[in-house]
């Protein structure tokens, strides 16, 4: 749980995401058909520079909080705030990272990460600059002119992850990134995210129902739960960064942390939709 000290620190200051007791209906509109309750009064903080990850199992809303942060959807009830400002639609400013890839298959590489800073009226010359820059940063220099077709699935994803750096956005939002990876390269980006996200401290909300993930990556984990769907618990995760390279999964404390987070989410009702 987050401590007191920790609370109080959070509260003096405005959050870069804000959900304020967010319920998310569908088909309330439609009388013949089943309302289904997808957020239940979920309310939460995260702050400037802080990784965050939504954890728990499918259905229990977390990708929906996440699509409502991007303005790809909205609440029913409730205030859901970037940077004390409602959020009424998309914005560069909160970039999306998908668990699929979505890259255009007829755009090369270097076409693709300079894709949304086309769309946002960047000039030429910047736009290949920057999107080569941020190829560098996720290890694909070399493949600028590659097609996604000739990628590898952990090479799209790095793909899709330098078109969100690329137009340099406050917050990434990413929803089970690596959940379509085999497990060997899933480890492998996990520590590529470490490493980029230590180089400029992005705020970021990541959605995960992988508790080991969750643990390795985050400063802080919000568990969500079914019937309701909405935050259960918070965790302040203990382990110092840089945490690549340290096989912190064996210490005792993520051991144990990992035992905890497990009964929590098992002592949860199972959703039907799941």
């Amino acid at each position: 749980m987050a401590d007191t000290a920790t609370a109080h620190r959070r509260s003096r200051s405005t959050p870069v995401l804000e959900a304020d007791n967010v319920l998310k209906l569908y088909n309330d509109d439609d009388p013949s058909k089943e309302v289904v309750r997808a957020v239940e009064h979920a309310s939460f903080r995260i702050e400037r520079n802080e990784f965050v990850s939504l954890l728990g199992p499918s259905g229990c809303g977390k990708t929906t909080l996440l699509h409502i942060f991007a303005g790809l959807t909205n609440q029913t009830e409730g205030r859901v705030l970037y940077q004390g400002e409602p959020i009424e639609r998309p914005s560069t400013d909160r970039a999306v990272v998908f668990q699929h890839f979505n890259l255009f298959p007829w755009r090369t590489t270097l076409s693709n990460v300079a894709f949304g800073l086309e769309m946002t009226g960047h000039p030429k010359a910047d736009r290949k600059e920057r999107a080569a820059k941020y190829i560098e940063m996720v290890g694909l220099k070399g493949f600028e002119e590659s097609y996604p077709r000739e990628l590898s699935g952990g090479m799209q994803q790095r793909v899709g992850l330098a078109r969100a750096l690329a137009v340099d956005p406050t917050v990434l939002l990413m929803d089970e990134p690596f959940g379509a990876l085999d497990a060997q390269t899933r480890q492998v980006m996990q520590t590529e995210l470490l490493r980029i996200w230590e180089q400029d401290r992005k705020t970021i909300l990541f959605v995960t129902h992988d508790i080991e993930e969750a643990l390795l990556l985050s400063d802080r984990i919000l568990v969500m739960g079914n019937d309701p769907s909405n935050v259960r618990r918070e965790v302040d995760v203990p382990f110092d960064r840089p945490r690549y390279g340290h096989d912190i999964e064996e210490q005792a404390e993520f051991i144990r942390l990992r035992r905890d987070i497990w009964n929590t989410m098992q002592n949860e009702p199972r959703n039907k939709t799941a």
